[in-house]
């Protein structure tokens, strides 16, 4: 963990997500129609939020008390939909938004609940181990690279958060997925089947 990063990376991580947030509740109520000054204000009023003091701390702090590990996919996430409502601009497809949930339901799975299977290895402990955390992030890397997809920078980017300390955690399967990654991923797979599930429906 480097003591001088970690704070302002946090920060920066909670304020782009209620950026996000505040662009799609733009979008539910004004239409997909880009607006570049509703973008600039819900920027500037997500940042206010972050610092506004809650009990003489700022808001931000109280959610780095529950929530202090980001993941840079999930942050790769929320760029890209900043990106995409808030300036037009694609960064990654449909598709590898679809390959990217899966990543984070299928990776969020097998991290937080195999310990309920009998015998199961310790999986959380190999991040702690750095040969099999820079190879596996590294693989990650190059896998996604080695395929096309852009999302190969998001476990770059984690890759180098990890050597700079940018999270509390020393553990360098929480720079590539977290609990709010893994449900978001979730959501997203579940909506998506449902409307699958919907389609084929109203088509039969």
């Amino acid at each position: 963990m480097n003591t001088v990063i970690v704070p302002w990376f946090h920060g920066a991580a909670v304020a782009a997500i209620v950026w996000w947030f505040l662009l799609r509740l733009s979008a539910w109520q004004r239409g997909p129609q880009i607006d570049l000054r509703v973008t600039i204000v819900a920027g500037v009023a997500a940042a206010a939020l972050c610092l506004a003091p809650v009990g003489g701390v700022p808001w931000m702090r109280w959610v780095f008390g529950i929530w202090t590990n980001p993941s840079l996919p999930l942050l790769g996430w929320v760029a890209a939909g900043i990106a995409r409502q808030g300036f037009g601009r694609a960064l990654i497809s449909e598709t590898e938004r679809r390959s990217l949930a899966l990543f984070g339901a299928v990776a969020g799975t097998g991290l937080y609940l195999h310990s309920f299977l009998p015998g199961a290895p310790d999986l959380y402990a190999f991040g702690w181990d750095g040969r099999v955390a820079l190879g596996g992030l590294g693989l990650l890397a190059v896998g996604y690279f080695g395929r096309g997809s852009r999302l190969g920078i998001f476990f770059l980017l984690a890759l180098i958060a990890f050597g700079g300390g940018a999270l509390e955690s020393t553990n360098a399967w929480d720079y590539a997925v977290d609990p709010v990654f893994w449900f978001a991923s979730l959501a997203v797979l579940v909506k998506q089947a449902v409307r699958r599930f919907g389609a084929r429906r109203s088509v039969a």
